[in-house]
């Protein structure tokens, strides 16, 4: 976890994949008490490389957690990360919210939970974020039309 902070980037990087790895030979169970709490805490960092490194996280832990899990912890970080001061961040968000909307438990969860924030972000004052916000949501679209 100390990896999560540290100065270097690739360090920090390194640590989400070795995260995702652990709660994958740990089980879901082990990620949603040990690792996922401190993940969400390290969003609330007053640095920005934190908060980044916490969103990659929850990314790479998106895949090793219970579906439950996912809809109650994870997701509810991303949607709220998504109003973060840093472009950066939204940039992020955006792109991780197309990835891992599919696994919304339905359309209708979608609809009510993801769609509206990366409509919101389609307008930011930042033409990155609006791009990759209405590149997720297309995809997103075509995923749940075709479900």
């Amino acid at each position: 976890m100390t990896w999560l902070g540290d100065k270097i980037h690739s360090i920090r990087e390194a640590a989400v994949v070795n995260l995702a790895q652990l709660a994958e030979t740990f089980g879901p169970q082990w990620a949603a008490e040990q690792v996922l709490p401190k993940i969400i805490a390290l969003y609330g960092h007053s640095h920005f490389l934190y908060r980044l490194t916490s969103v990659a996280s929850l990314h790479a832990l998106s895949t090793q957690v219970e579906p439950s899990m996912f809809q109650s912890a994870v997701l509810p970080t991303l949607l709220k990360s998504a109003e973060d001061p840093v472009p950066n961040i939204r940039i992020r968000v955006a792109t991780i919210l197309g990835i891992v909307g599919k696994k919304c438990s339905n359309d209708e969860n979608f609809q009510s939970t993801v769609k509206p924030v990366l409509t919101r972000m389609m307008q930011d004052s930042d033409r990155d974020v609006k791009y990759f916000a209405e590149k997720s949501l297309v995809e997103l679209n075509k995923h749940f039309q075709s479900a």
